[in-house]
C-alpha cells in the first residue's frame, strides 16, 4: 500500500469527535472550512462517510475512525518519546 495518511487529518477527526467543529477549529488554529476539507479528504481516502449530511455529528464510521485515530495518536506520542529518550541516552 503506497498511500499515506496525514496524522493532522486524524487529529482533526479526533478533536471533532471530542469538541465539535468550533472548538476543534480553535484548538487546531484553523478555520472550519479547513476542518471540513480535512474530513472530506479522509472520507475520500477511506471511501466512507464520516460526518452526517448536515455536518453536525459523526457517523458510526466517523466514530470508529476517531476511536482508532485516538489510539494511533497516542501510539505516535509514545514512539516520539521513546525515540527522544534513546537519542538523549547517546
Amino acid at each position: 500500500m503506497n498511500e499515506l495518511l496525514n496524522l493532522e487529518y486524524i487529529q482533526t477527526i479526533v478533536f471533532l469527535d471530542e469538541l465539535g467543529i468550533k472548538a476543534c477549529s480553535e484548538k487546531l488554529g484553523i478555520d472550519s472550512r479547513t476542518v471540513d476539507a480535512r474530513i472530506v479528504a479522509l472520507e475520500v481516502f477511506l471511501s466512507c462517510q464520516l460526518v452526517s449530511e448536515d455536518r453536525t455529528s459523526l457517523t458510526d464510521a466517523g466514530k470508529t475512525v476517531a476511536e482508532y485515530g485516538k489510539e494511533l495518536l497516542e501510539a505516535n506520542d509514545k514512539l516520539i518519546l521513546k525515540i527522544k529518550a534513546q537519542f538523549q541516552a547517546i
